[in-house]
């Protein structure tokens, strides 16, 4: 599943959530469901038509091939690291979102989701720039999409995994993953 898709299934209910991946994941019927979530059939259907919709509103409108993704994902990452503060505004969504989890041990990240343009190429505009700071850069496939991974120059770890969410070609939400008992198991499987 997109990161983005898992952003969203967030968001929903945690019984919406539940009734949504059991019918729409595992095929299972409202009956089935109304068993395990104690509701009953209708309300099961209720929860589930309001868990498509929510996702249906966060759908982005004009979604992206894979090879325009990577492709955005290479801008941005060209962008940052060589201070093109310009070239970023111009790919970010005037609404754009960046969230950020560092589990709170990964300093200088954001402790709440930034909102805006402006905002958002402002902060990461005054982050350490790439190739200077104490990260490699390179784009690699993070749940079968392309993504920003910066690895510590020291033992090659990945400290963070940037994925975008776009639209029309422009970025909609920046996604920062920093916490390492998160990206523990990205380590292991790449140490193999």
């Amino acid at each position: 599943m997109s990161v983005a898709f898992l952003v969203v299934l967030e968001q929903l209910s945690p019984l919406e959530r539940a009734v949504f991946v059991l019918h729409e994941l595992f095929d299972y019927d409202h009956a089935e469901i109304a068993r395990v979530v104690e509701r009953t059939p209708a309300a099961c259907r209720q929860l589930g038509s309001r868990a498509r919709a929510h996702l249906e509103r966060q759908r982005p409108r004009f979604p992206s091939t894979p090879e325009a993704h990577r492709e955005l994902v290479a801008r941005f990452a060209r962008s940052v690291g060589s201070g093109d503060l310009r070239g970023l505004v111009d790919l970010l969504a005037e609404d754009v979102v960046l969230d950020a989890d560092s589990g709170g041990r990964f300093p200088g990240a954001v402790r709440a989701p930034l909102r805006g343009r402006e905002a958002v190429a402002g902060f990461v505009a005054s982050t350490p720039r790439l190739p200077a700071g104490p990260f490699d850069a390179s784009i690699g496939d993070i749940n079968g999409e392309p993504a920003l991974l910066l690895r510590d120059r020291k033992d090659a770890a990945i400290r963070v995994v940037i994925t975008l969410e776009s639209d029309g070609g422009v970025v909609r939400a920046i996604r920062a993953m920093a916490n390492p008992d998160k990206l523990r198991w990205l380590n292991a499987s790449r140490a193999r």
